[in-house]
């Protein structure tokens, strides 16, 4: 698979993507907003591992793409698409590179997601989470269309990682 934007590519993600995914997941401006998980290069390794496992599922219900500059085919990010079991609902989730903040990339790969999730994937509703002090995040959502639903408060999640206060955020097809 592979979605095109004038400036992005979103690509299946491969194997030689682990280095530069953990150098961004290990920048302290990264890791403001992020569980501090980014350090060990073996969980970089596993959430690879991970979505490139995704991609021989069928039905293929779970959609994490790597995102690549198209001018310097160089990977600046992480978007991806997950759906909560056979329902028509799905989890939709961006990383980018402190390097590349303030360019627009995050909007204009989310934008080309969510018409993947909705025109493609024919999926209803989409939930996306941001940290509420991860402002830039607030305002991809909020400029894509996504209106604030709740906040959940710092919390254990069921893989045991700890996150602050987030908002959720939804959109309708």
């Amino acid at each position: 698979m592979n979605l095109l934007t004038s400036r992005l590519s979103l690509r299946e993600y491969v194997g030689s993507d682990v280095h530069p995914t953990h150098q961004w997941r290990c920048d302290p401006r990264y890791l403001e907003h992020a569980p501090s998980d980014g350090y060990e290069i073996s969980h970089s390794e596993e959430l690879i591992e991970r979505f490139i496992g995704w991609q021989s599922t069928s039905p293929r219900r779970r959609w994490q793409l790597a995102i690549e500059r198209r001018d310097t085919v160089e990977l600046i990010g992480s978007g991806g698409v997950r759906t909560k079991g056979e329902t028509d609902t799905a989890d939709i989730g961006h990383e980018l590179d402190p390097r590349h903040w303030g360019n627009g990339f995050a909007t204009e790969a989310m934008s080309r997601l969510v018409t993947f999730a909705f025109e493609e994937a024919s999926l209803r509703l989409l939930t996306a989470r941001a940290v509420c002090r991860n402002e830039r995040s607030l305002r991809v959502l909020e400029r894509l269309g996504f209106e604030r639903a709740e906040m959940i408060p710092t919390g254990v999640i069921p893989d045991g990682t700890v996150w602050p206060d987030r908002y959720e955020y939804h959109l309708h097809g």
